[in-house]
């Protein structure tokens, strides 16, 4: 877990991930269930370093909704929107 803010530059980086996983749902022209989002991608679920973990995903509508620390994950996914959120630790 990141034990510092995160800077301008990592969110900038991290929140362009997302914006590419978002596209990549946008081409499948539907709802894509989050446990099944890596099937879909021309990619691996990447890894977000602000998080604890290799590349989980979490399905929560909406994406930045409140969560309990047990339950996040470096990725939030909404299947109903296709809106992705990478979990940015606030220390």
């Amino acid at each position: 877990i990141l034990h510092r803010k995160a800077t301008p530059d990592e969110i900038e980086a991290i929140t362009a991930q997302a914006r590419r996983m978002e596209a990549a749902i946008a081409e499948q022209g539907g709802p894509i269930a989050s446990s099944e989002l890596e099937a879909y991608l021309p990619f691996p679920i990447p890894d977000n370093p602000l998080a604890p973990g290799v590349g989980g995903v979490i399905s929560v509508c909406p994406v930045n909704a409140e969560l309990p620390p047990d339950r996040q994950r470096d990725w939030r996914h909404c299947p109903a929107t296709g809106r992705v959120q990478p979990w940015i630790p606030r220390p």
